[in-house]
């Protein structure tokens, strides 16, 4: 599998944090607790934190925004690790009945599959309103017992596949949300978040606002919306991007 998608760092933690609009100390904590796979720092301020960790990061945000507490989320992660793999976090499709974490039956083991293959079709709409034998079939993760879900997320969309089961990118939510997509893919950037129309860096973008250009400017002079620079400014926060 490419080493870059799951060895090269491309973003330190905080960078990670702002991106996708999480708490540093949060990502630190996960991070500790092994369930990202970052990697060691070569000195102060570097990157820890490849496109997969990024990914997991992005998935566990979503987790907590359900509801569940810690321990429920790294039982289940350890149990789908053990289970389907050390990425089996990022293939399979999740849900939850309010209070534990539910794994789609319908693709045991999921691989790359999991990803193109579960478009926004596959989202909410695709869990307990499927008709008998039509749909998927839950579980819980920590002890196998079916149950119908309350909540089905859709964070497998977020992903593209390599055919080898790696993931080529991650689009982050935390952009969607505002109504722009914004990409994490190593072979732009230089591994840092851009846009995936222009590939123009979202932090250049952030930087041009805060020197004093118009958006409208900002957006004619890179091929962009004024909803994608808006999104930017939105998400990374201009006083954060600053610094």
């Amino acid at each position: 599998m490419d080493s870059q998608r799951f060895a090269e760092p491309l973003l330190t933690a905080g960078q990670a944090a702002l991106h996708l609009a999480i708490p540093r100390t949060t990502i630190g904590e996960w991070a500790a607790a092994g369930l990202l796979h970052s990697v060691a720092s070569t000195g102060r301020f570097q990157p820890t934190m490849p496109l997969v960790a990024v990914a997991e990061a992005q998935v566990l945000h979503g987790l907590r925004g359900w509801g569940l507490h810690g321990l429920e989320i790294r039982r289940a992660v350890r149990r789908l690790r053990a289970e389907f793999g050390p990425f089996a976090l990022l293939a399979q499709r999740l849900a939850t009945d309010g209070a534990a974490l539910l794994r789609d039956l319908a693709e045991p083991g999921a691989g790359p599959g999991a990803g193109p293959g579960a478009g926004p079709g596959a989202g909410p709409g695709a869990g307990p309103g499927a008709g008998p034998g039509a749909g998927p079939r839950w579980e819980r993760v920590v002890d196998g017992q079916a149950v119908l879900p309350t909540i089905v997320d859709d964070h497998v969309r977020y992903f593209e596949w390599e055919p080898d089961g790696s993931p080529r990118r991650l689009t982050l939510r935390s952009y969607a949300r505002h109504g722009a997509e914004v990409i994490l893919d190593p072979r732009y950037g230089y591994g840092q978040p851009v846009f995936a129309r222009t590939k123009v860096r979202v932090l250049d973008v952030v930087r041009l606002f805060l020197a004093g250009e118009a958006r409208e400017d900002i957006a004619y002079d890179h091929g962009l919306s004024q909803a994608e620079v808006d999104a930017a400014v939105r998400v990374l926060g201009a006083e954060r991007a600053a610094a």
